[in-house]
């Protein structure tokens, strides 16, 4: 697991990115049941699972993009034969749930969405992010506009 956290005193703005990371699972690995008080968005590139919020589940696959919302039940576990392994950001912000409703999460419930079109794109993406290392101001910056 790699896990980059950011300076505290970024959590002020439209959106500020906490931490983030990577995951690669062990079979039947599990997180929850919990609340969180912050977003989380994992990326799915490899593998399966199953991602439950407020008791509805939805399984998850390589491509697939899942949020843990604030002050929801949730539960998360990766497969038994092929366990996921994905990227995650932990944000908040004042503008965080705006950009949700823009990208399509959050209205009617929606916590997964499916990108298997653009899963490469995201690997790509979160490798160069993650290979930026610890936190700086030039850092962040880079790190914001990739998210976004």
């Amino acid at each position: 697991m790699a896990n980059i956290i950011i300076r505290p005193e970024l959590k002020q703005f439209v959106l500020s990115i906490l931490q983030f990371g990577y995951e690669k699972c062990d079979a039947k690995h599990f997180y929850g049941p919990c609340k969180r008080g912050i977003y989380v968005l994992h990326i799915v590139v490899n593998g399966a699972g199953m991602f439950s919020v407020n008791g509805k589940s939805t399984a998850i696959h390589k491509g697939d993009l899942f949020l843990v919302p604030p002050k929801e039940d949730v539960y998360y576990h990766a497969d038994a034969e092929e366990p996921y392994e994905y990227y995650w950001f932990a944000f908040q912000g004042s503008g965080v749930k705006e950009l949700l409703i823009n990208a399509g999460f959050l209205k009617d419930g929606v916590y997964v969405q499916h990108a298997a079109d653009r899963c490469e794109t995201f690997r790509d993406e979160m490798s160069r992010l993650m290979a930026l290392g610890q936190s700086s101001a030039r850092n962040d910056l880079f790190l914001v506009s990739g998210f976004y």
